[in-house]
């Protein structure tokens, strides 16, 4: 017979919001993927390569996207997209269900206030 107490931490694992970092440039993307559930101990954060986040996207719904290059796949598939220095511009692009915003300059609470966002939309 299961555990009831590992049947709740399953439960609540499904209800954490998944953040899945993709970014070709290794420095943001570990950096972004160790600091999130530091700061952010509710989400569930993937560090994988850019070239797997297509596959993952589809497979694993509701993430919200941390990347550098937002394609048809991440539009679509996740509920939520970030792209972080996109292009090499020193910006944060924000976006999801048709909306997007730009924020020159990011810093780190701009990443974290961008994430709260998508989580609570």
């Amino acid at each position: 017979m299961a555990d009831p107490s590992e049947a709740r931490e399953r439960e609540g694992e499904i209800d954490r919001p998944r953040i899945l970092v993709a970014h070709d440039l290794a420095m943001y993307a570990e950096s972004l993927a160790t600091i999130l559930p530091e700061l952010r101990p509710d989400l569930r954060v993937h560090l994988l390569g850019p070239e797997e986040l297509e596959v993952l996207v589809q497979a694993l719904s509701h993430a919200i996207v941390i990347c550098r290059r937002l394609t048809a796949v991440v539009a679509t598939h996740s509920s939520g997209w970030i792209l972080f220095h996109p292009d090499g511009e020193n910006v944060l692009v924000v976006g999801g269900n048709g909306r997007s915003y730009r924020i020159e300059k990011p810093q780190l609470v701009d990443v974290l206030d961008a994430v709260d966002a998508l989580i609570s939309q």
